[in-house]
């Protein structure tokens, strides 16, 4: 079937090809009477008009942004699953559709001249509007020259202290790791705990370059808060487990609770390895809370079930994390840079039943 042209509408119409087109592609400056408007929307409908996509790029971005986020399955992943569901639910909300490109997450392997270059090719031939990128999977340069090159971009799930060549901090929205990390830190204190543990996904197993800037800052908050109580050598009450293997972190648990004077608390930055903690003391015979407290970091919603006793975390607002940078994006997509260029949503704490104070004598 030949395509319906918009000259054909607007003979149909009555009015001019220009009228049409204004219609037809939502042209902002344009000024059509209603009734025209809705006369050549039936006409256009009536005939079977499709927009051309392709056609419609050469004079306007498609509504599509493209999501690079890390691939499911690393062990330095944070809930990245979280966030692609806000930021996708935002995207359909506002009519603009994700187009993601999963990133092996945290290993470089994305980070690549060319990988980037394509990313700017995307955007200048006006395939994909912006992106909304995990730095996790990529160098700070990387995203830099991103930013440079006019990409406009928003970053989530790593380190914010960036800046492009005008000055500007690059936007970002991030997860509060380091307030999180303080504020579950100090509940335990003031129940009374001064052996606090904390377990993490690895970090220093990673080239320095793309060590996982979260679970930085989750470190720094917690020995933070240690030091600032008084409690000597805050990091050497910190250790790291692979969270896809049940038997490291059984081994860190029995390599703590081996110390002269073992922990009483255990905060874990991670729902799921903090339920196996408790497991893993659970079959060491002690009882929690009343012999150990455990609290977790995510707001897993499994957590609360699949613990016993119910475990304590703090919920990280992850589908606000992705909502957020799209809209971010789109302010500044639309000119009108948002205010301020970076973001951080912090952690609630949420008490349960397995975090209590410390037994007398312990």
């Amino acid at each position: 079937m030949p395509r319906v042209t918009m000259r054909q509408i607007a003979r149909k119409a009555g009015t001019s090809p220009t009228t049409v087109s204004h219609v037809l592609n939502n042209t902002p400056s344009a000024v059509v009477a209603e009734t025209t408007r809705r006369r050549v929307l039936q006409v256009a409908k009536t005939l079977g008009y499709q927009r051309s996509l392709l056609a419609s790029a050469i004079k306007e971005p498609l509504r599509l942004i493209g999501v690079a986020l890390g691939r499911a399955g690393q062990p330095d992943e944070i809930d990245t699953d979280r966030i692609f569901a806000g930021i996708r639910a935002e995207l359909l909300d506002r009519n603009y559709f994700p187009v993601l490109q999963m990133l092996p997450a945290g290993v470089g392997e994305a980070d690549s001249p060319a990988a980037t270059a394509r990313m700017q090719d995307l955007h200048r031939q006006k395939l994909i509007s912006g992106f909304v990128i995990d730095k996790q999977c990529f160098l700070e340069q990387s995203v830099i020259r991103l930013h440079d090159a006019g990409t406009p971009l928003v970053l989530v799930n790593g380190k914010h202290t960036l800046a492009g060549a005008d000055g500007q901090p690059l936007p970002a929205v991030m997860i509060d790791y380091a307030a999180g990390a303080a504020l579950a830190t100090q509940y335990l204190l003031d129940l009374g705990h001064c052996r606090i543990a904390l377990i993490t996904r690895p970090w220093s197993r990673y080239p320095e370059t793309y060590r996982p800037f979260l679970i930085q800052r989750l470190r720094e908050g917690f020995s933070r808060t240690l030091a600032a109580a008084g409690i000597p050598a805050p990091e050497s009450w910190i250790a790291e487990a692979d969270p896809r293997s049940r038997e490291e972190i059984y081994d860190v648990v029995a390599a703590l609770r081996g110390r002269p004077q073992p922990p009483t608390a255990w905060f874990v930055a991670d729902d799921g390895m903090a339920i196996m903690v408790m497991h893993a003391l659970q079959r060491a015979g002690l009882r929690i809370p009343r012999d150990a407290s455990v609290a977790g970091f995510g707001g897993w919603d499994a957590g609360e079930r699949l613990s016993e006793p119910s475990l304590t975390t703090l919920q990280a607002p992850f589908e606000e994390n992705g909502r957020l940078a799209v809209r971010m994006l789109l302010q500044l997509l639309q000119q009108t840079p948002p205010q301020p260029l970076q973001r951080f949503l912090k952690p609630v704490l949420q008490v349960r039943e397995s975090t209590a104070a410390p037994a007398a004598g312990k």
